[in-house]
């Protein structure tokens, strides 16, 4: 009698997968019952080891059977359906590595297919060796359509070219750098997109520019827009409207943050019309409650620089409040009504010279005889002069970047904000 040799663990786990889990005799599976390797051929007739004289039972099964071998037809079956099983994997695997042969020579065709593409463009220059790595793992991130996408819009953003035809090598090698960012701004949402571009314009108008913060702040800005029951659209309209108005035209990083975090504040104070007049609805491409929500962020800092004013303003002892806010609202009326919707913009130096002319100075007037605290007073006179500047020039519609239907919707606002005695009265208000 041949003594039986143990299976190893592996050896029963390599037919459990082979006959996936199911008992041969009954097609119970685990773990409904427990699996046991049977012989084929039992060991004491002879039988081996063997994969192929070795398939899946059921406890119950390989017992009950015990140590009756099979017909020789049953066994000679066993064995050619597993060869034939064998042979099909052996197959299927031959297969797969072909597959994956060709796909690696496919992305390597996508590589060539994207260097082909981009050089198309930069012509006479051509891309180095190691371009084929930078494009290449482009291809892990981004698929074929995408980055053909993203080279089209830095083709029209970033190249440029000689009177030749010829492509500029500065602007290749921007071009090139830029392609990656382009593609992943493209995946973003709309309103992500315009905060991107928003971003860059900061980066390239504002100095000590912070784009951790900015981005910080336009999310906070959409956050409140989104939580008031602005539509997407309505939303794009604010970021590509007055926002980017804004951060092109400020001057100066702090200046932007007061002006942004005004606005989100102002949200919180004001709801939304549920009438718009049909004038502004069909004629302007601003909404209406966006360009109220405007003109009432820019009254709070007109308002704010007022209050300064006024705080400047007890350091001189003939400084009368109520005559100069009496005298400030004249003013600020006259200047709206007469004022060029179709003017040019103004530099800071036009406001200063209509404070001047309007003689708001008057009322800042000293007669210190000490040298020291004649100097304080003259230092605080030009920061006044500097604030009614910055007043008037909040006052001023096209140096705020507003035309046509718009420019006269946010002067009607103006003209409501600072009516006769409202004035007065905000300030009255605030202290």
């Amino acid at each position: 009698m041949k003594k039986r040799k143990r299976l190893s663990k592996k050896t029963r786990f390599e037919v459990f997968k082979r006959d996936r889990f199911t008992c041969h005799y009954c097609g119970r599976k685990a773990p409904d019952v427990i699996l046991q390797c049977d012989h084929i051929k039992p060991v004491s007739k002879g039988g081996t080891n063997d994969l192929l004289n070795l398939l899946t039972s059921c406890k119950d099964c390989n017992s009950g059977k015990s140590n009756i071998e099979l017909d020789d037809n049953t066994v000679l079956s066993k064995q050619q359906h597993q060869l034939e099983l064998l042979q099909e994997r052996r197959e299927q695997i031959e297969l797969v590595l072909q597959w994956k042969e060709s796909l690696e020579n496919f992305e390597e065709e996508k590589v060539k297919i994207l260097i082909h593409y981009i050089e198309q463009r930069i012509k006479p220059y051509t891309l180095v060796n190691n371009s084929h790595k930078f494009i290449a793992s482009l291809l892990r991130k981004f698929t074929v359509e995408e980055l053909m996408n993203g080279i089209d819009i830095g083709t029209q953003k970033y190249l440029r070219y000689d009177t030749e035809g010829q492509a500029l090598h500065n602007s290749v090698e921007r071009f090139i750098s830029k392609i990656g960012g382009i593609t992943a701004t493209q995946r973003m949402s709309p309103i992500q997109q315009a905060i991107v571009k928003i971003k860059a314009i900061g980066k390239a108008h504002l100095v000590f520019h912070r784009e951790y913060k900015m981005k910080q702040l336009l999310n906070d800005y959409v956050q409140k827009m989104d939580e008031k029951g602005w539509t997407e659209e309505e939303i794009l309209v604010e970021l590509n409207g007055p926002v980017l108005k804004m951060t092109i035209q400020i001057k100066g990083w702090g200046k932007w943050i007061e002006k942004i975090e005004n606005w989100t504040d102002s949200l919180t104070s004001w709801e939304r019309s549920e009438n718009l007049p049909i004038t502004i609805a069909t004629t302007s491409t601003i909404p209406f409650d966006a360009l109220r929500r405007t003109a009432d962020s820019y009254r709070i800092e007109i308002l704010s620089r007022i209050h300064v004013i006024l705080h400047l303003g007890k350091c001189f002892e003939e400084f009368d409040k109520k005559a100069f806010l009496t005298k400030l609202e004249d003013t600020i009326q006259s200047f709206l009504n007469n004022q060029d919707l179709n003017g040019e913009l103004k530099e800071i130096t036009f406001f200063a010279k209509y404070v001047a002319k309007e003689r708001l100075y008057l009322f800042f007037l000293d007669s210190e005889t000490d040298k020291l605290k004649g100097m304080v007073l003259e230092i605080t006179k030009q920061q006044i002069s500097g604030l009614l500047a910055d007043l008037f020039e909040s006052l001023h519609i096209p140096t705020l970047g507003y035309k046509g239907r718009e420019a006269e919707q946010i002067l009607s606002f103006y003209k409501e904000f600072f009516k006769k005695g409202e004035l007065l009265s905000a300030m009255n208000l605030l202290n």
